[in-house]
């Protein structure tokens, strides 16, 4: 039988539908209303008389027709993987274990749920800190000049632009050139950097399997490339995306997720 809301299909003695949350019991009460049979009474077809020497037969037990899988953290009624709503009470299954409506679950979310966006931002930030930090020291011990610190962001900004400090320019390409081995090798090392490992958060396949080094190189690329030509505006499709997955990770069929270090064992796929 199929749901009259989505069409998705349900078994019999479900109460609601698991994929939209539409009553199945209201919408069998209607039908048997326009059918004339009242819903609270059901006419038992007429019993055929036995046999008088006929051998009695045990009832036959009755059949578990409920779909298993997820329990609902309301009733404990177990459901079928993927569901949405419970089938018995309705309620929203409030985990990962089923996503957003018209969005694929993705074999990778059986290792963790989808990566928060502000969590993948405090972590993007940790790992410039981590990387900059480090090499302006350097940079100053060296000798090198560094940018002016007076006035304005915009109007250092301004003068970087007009006027730039000399040697500023390789000091920029050392960050930039730091920063993509950092993100490459330790995404394909050990599928998070610094800053991700210090929320739990990992880089994998769609598939659960690692990031190769190549795929790795081309997601740090595309997002350096996609943050600098939108301001970095491109991430915020990740927010809006029940997957929690940016542009880079669309074309680089990666997804960041969320689990507890100790717990996380990355598969063996290759690129």
């Amino acid at each position: 039988m199929n749901c009259p809301r989505c069409g998705n299909p349900y078994a019999p003695g479900n109460r609601f539908c698991g994929y939209c949350g539409y009553d199945l019991a209201q919408a069998t009460a209607a039908s048997n209303l326009q059918d004339g049979t009242p819903s609270s009474e059901t006419v038992p077809p007429p019993e055929a008389p036995a046999p008088v020497n006929a051998p009695v037969e045990s009832p036959a037990e009755p059949v578990d027709v409920q779909p298993q899988g997820l329990t609902c953290p309301r009733c404990l009624q177990p459901n079928r993987p993927g569901s949405i709503f419970c089938f018995s009470c309705g309620s929203r299954l409030g985990t990962y274990e089923a996503t957003r409506p018209g969005m694929d679950r993705l074999p990778a979310f059986e290792m963790g749920s989808p990566g928060s966006f502000w969590l993948r931002a405090i972590a993007y930030i940790a790992d410039t800190l981590v990387i900059v930090l480090p090499l302006v020291f350097l940079w100053a011990i060296l000798g090198q000049p560094l940018p002016e610190s007076s006035g304005t962001l915009s109007d250092q900004v301004s003068q970087q632009l007009t006027n730039p400090t000399p040697g500023f320019g390789r000091l920029q390409f050392l960050v930039l050139v730091t920063t993509l081995i950092y993100d490459t090798a330790l995404i394909t090392l050990w599928a998070t950097t610094l800053g991700k490992r210090s929320f739990g958060l990992y880089v994998v396949r769609t598939d659960g399997s690692r990031v190769g080094p190549g795929r790795a190189l081309a997601r740090h690329v595309l997002t350096a490339v996609s943050a600098n030509f939108t301001f970095g505006f491109i991430f915020l499709v990740a927010a809006f995306r029940a997957d929690r997955r940016g542009l880079h990770d669309l074309i680089c069929d990666t997804v960041v997720i969320r689990r507890y270090r100790s717990q996380y064992r990355p598969g063996q796929g290759q690129d």
